[in-house]
């Protein structure tokens, strides 16, 4: 059973819960993005020690720029998810719960 203040609106505990609930799924989801944004750099940084290592003029490396344009193509991805997600989380963490004197008080 859902508890609801006498305005019909969920509970500061309710709100509490589901504010930390979401705190928690953008924690985990911002750590994960932030692994994922590894990856690119590591694609990219390797790529750059073949090319270096091989020379401009090898047959290879076509498909190493190749490489590099789709790493850096992930990286701004990532980029771009990892704004939404904090932007999202703010929005969402923004909205915080009246502390319970507001509650009686409405």
């Amino acid at each position: 059973m859902v508890s609801r203040t006498l305005r019909g609106g969920l509970s500061f505990e309710v709100q509490l819960v589901r504010t930390r609930k979401l705190e928690a799924v953008g924690q985990l989801a911002g750590v994960v993005a932030h692994d994922v944004n590894d990856l690119p750099a590591v694609i990219l940084g390797t790529t750059q020690l073949v090319v270096d290592a091989l020379g401009t003029e090898h047959p290879v490396i076509q498909e190493l720029e190749i490489v590099e344009s789709a790493a850096g193509r992930g990286a701004e991805l990532t980029t771009q998810l990892l704004l939404n997600l904090a932007s999202n989380v703010d929005d969402a963490v923004g909205a915080r719960p009246r502390s319970h004197d507001d509650l009686v008080r409405a």
